[in-house]
């Protein structure tokens, strides 16, 4: 807002923004999901490569995968549950286990695993 004096008159005016351009839509980031074996290998990879950033170590794992989206981020969560990941044990299946719940009857688990 400008007032301007002209004469013994005071004139107020307004200047109006400058037009905003359009946004673009950014394209949405879709899920991918990781298997169990692979976050172990994560894992097992951070732990013999210590100095690796994990954006470096994410990388490798996209060239390595070239059908997963794995960013610096997922890396991060990955590494905060290390001693989960680590834990598990490969099996045939393991490579289409996605992710890990508790079992609900742990005493029928352990009568079917004999």
């Amino acid at each position: 807002m400008q007032i301007v004096r002209l004469n013994s008159y005071y004139f107020c005016y307004f200047t109006m923004p400058p037009i905003r351009s359009q946004k673009v839509k950014q394209t949405q980031q879709t899920r991918t999901a990781i298997s169990v074996d692979i976050k172990k290998e994560i894992c097992e990879f951070i732990l013999a490569n210590p100095d690796r950033k994990q954006g470096d170590i994410a990388s490798f794992f996209n060239k390595k995968y070239t059908d997963l989206n794995i960013q610096r981020t997922t890396i991060n969560k990955i590494w905060k549950n290390k001693e989960k990941w680590l834990s598990v044990l490969s099996t045939s299946q393991s490579s289409r286990i996605f992710c890990q719940h508790p079992v609900q009857f742990p005493e029928v688990d352990k009568a079917m695993q004999i």
